[in-house]
């Protein structure tokens, strides 16, 4: 019973991997094509979500940050600089 439970945490923990990143891909790809589409508050929300589940992802933290400048709020893109 014991191995089965360590095979069973393996596997889970190789596919909650596999599926963040995934998670992170699809994400990133949202942000760009929203930032690429000029649908900067739709991509802000991305990239919100995107900072969330990979909060040391500094590409993530920079696309929001251009996001923010792009719709006109400074403010906005400084606050999560400082982040």
């Amino acid at each position: 019973m014991r191995g089965s439970s360590v095979e069973f945490d393996s596997w889970r923990l190789l596919i909650q991997e596999r599926l963040h990143a995934l998670a992170s891909n699809v994400l990133r790809q949202l942000v760009q094509n929203s930032y690429y589409s000029g649908e900067w508050s739709r991509g802000i929300q991305y990239a919100a979500k995107l900072v969330h589940i990979d909060p040391l992802n500094e590409l993530a933290h920079q696309l929001k940050m251009r996001l923010h400048l792009r719709d006109r709020d400074r403010s906005a893109a400084l606050r999560q600089y400082e982040t």
